[in-house]
């Protein structure tokens, strides 16, 4: 879980908007310092940020090669460090059970023609 607002993008797909206040670290071209400086955050603090935010509940997905594994993703995401982008990849602190840690999220920054996600209804859909 990690604390955010979803939003469906009138392209068709999704888009998750963090506070800025969250971010603990942004992606870099180099994957294993990315991985590197992820294993150095430590155990973040996990709190409600001031705001109208959700709890959104999220896959965690591990990589055992993050210089082979995370470069497809990022591909996949349209993250291009240095250049035009749609999404950011930046560590926050995520709920796992009942442990955070700090996990990579593909985060859309300015997030337009876009109908925010009603929580309550979008988890029985």
């Amino acid at each position: 879980m990690v604390w955010g607002r979803p939003y469906h993008l009138h392209a068709g797909f999704l888009a998750l908007d963090v506070t800025e206040n969250l971010i603990l670290a942004r992606g870099i071209a180099n994957p294993l310092a990315d991985a590197r400086r992820q294993q150095e955050t430590g155990t973040p603090q996990f709190g409600r940020p001031t705001g109208d935010w959700d709890l959104v509940h999220g896959e965690l997905v591990t990589f055992t090669d993050p210089q082979r594994d995370l470069p497809p993703i990022d591909r996949l995401e349209g993250f291009r460090p240095g250049g035009h982008r749609m999404y950011q990849r930046v560590t926050v602190a995520v709920l796992c059970g009942r442990t955070s840690i700090p996990a990579w999220i593909y985060w859309m920054p300015h997030v337009e023609n876009a109908t925010r996600l009603d929580i309550s209804v979008w988890h029985r859909a």
